[in-house]
């Protein structure tokens, strides 16, 4: 704790996930399965769960092999999945499990959080608490409300180049992608390419600053953090989230490809994927992507 950006990422390297959601606060993701806090430039917080985005967009990450494949432990004394039985000796502790599920560990400048799953063994019915995660804080850590963000229409500027797309015309990409501004996050794909997220819905992949692939998803973030109310269901140009194959049809042309779960329309200039699920018993539009050439 305590220590500067900098500092953490010339021990671990440049970092998987960025994420900018509030002025005061930037969260740094590294695989999957550890995050960093960092608030006035000093490490504040470190957390085992991801923070914020939605399952969909953690399976986005690559995966980081010493971050994601090997078992963290605390003290070299408990690692991932010890018993908490084995957690108390080895930390000698003598505290019971608060309602959710947590030892929660103090001192004067720290709080540790230790979080366990719980399974049921069958036919004895006795409960097994195995460590899943973790969280270390400082004490004067604050959080930041997430419905404090101003986030710009970023997909205003998608449906405008995709109008233009639709009416013949060429969109610079690399244009495109300044006009979108700073986004509220990315993550690193490669060292050429990254996924940036501006909204709850949109993401934009590129590749040496030039825009490849644009993205409109269901949940960007987790639901308590999707900022849905503020933007609404995406749309770009006729389809719009949540509307159904059958009412998006008369908008295709006759070469487009379709089956029940896609929509693929395919011109010089670009590919448009429309998926479809169940949604409250209908065929819905919950997912586009927008390829450019």
């Amino acid at each position: 704790m305590g220590e500067n950006l900098q500092q953490v990422i010339d021990t671990f390297g440049d970092p998987s996930v960025t994420l900018l959601l509030h002025e005061h606060e930037l969260i740094l993701g590294y695989g999957r399965r550890h995050w960093f806090y960092f608030q006035e430039d000093k490490l504040v917080k470190i957390q085992t769960t991801p923070p914020l985005l939605s399952q969909e967009s953690i399976n986005l990450i690559p995966i980081l092999e010493f971050f994601d494949y090997y078992n963290w432990k605390v003290n070299k004394l408990i690692s991932r999945h010890s018993n908490l039985t084995e957690v108390k000796l080895a930390l000698g502790i003598d505290i019971e499990l608060n309602e959710k599920n947590q030892l929660i560990i103090k001192d004067n400048n720290n709080v540790l959080a230790l979080n366990f799953s719980v399974s049921v063994s069958y036919p004895s019915k006795e409960k097994n608490y195995s460590l899943s995660g973790f969280t270390l804080q400082t004490n004067t850590y604050q959080s930041y409300p997430t419905n404090n963000i101003e986030q710009k229409d970023q997909s205003l500027i998608i449906d405008l180049a995709y109008f233009k797309l639709q009416e013949g015309g060429i969109v610079d990409s690399k244009e495109l992608n300044k006009q979108l501004g700073d986004p509220l996050g990315y993550i690193t794909l490669s060292k050429y390419s990254e996924l940036n997220i501006y909204n709850s819905n949109l993401i934009v992949q590129t590749k040496n600053s030039k825009l490849e692939s644009i993205f409109f998803n269901e949940e960007v973030f987790l639901e308590e953090h999707n900022f849905s109310d503020e933007l609404g269901p995406w749309q770009l140009g006729p389809f719009i989230q949540g509307r159904t194959l059958e009412e998006i049809k008369s908008y295709l042309p006759n070469d487009a490809y379709i089956t029940d779960d896609e929509v693929e329309i395919e011109t010089e200039n670009y590919i448009l994927s429309l998926f479809f699920g169940d949604i409250d018993g209908e065929n819905s539009l919950y997912q586009a992507e927008l390829k450019l050439y």
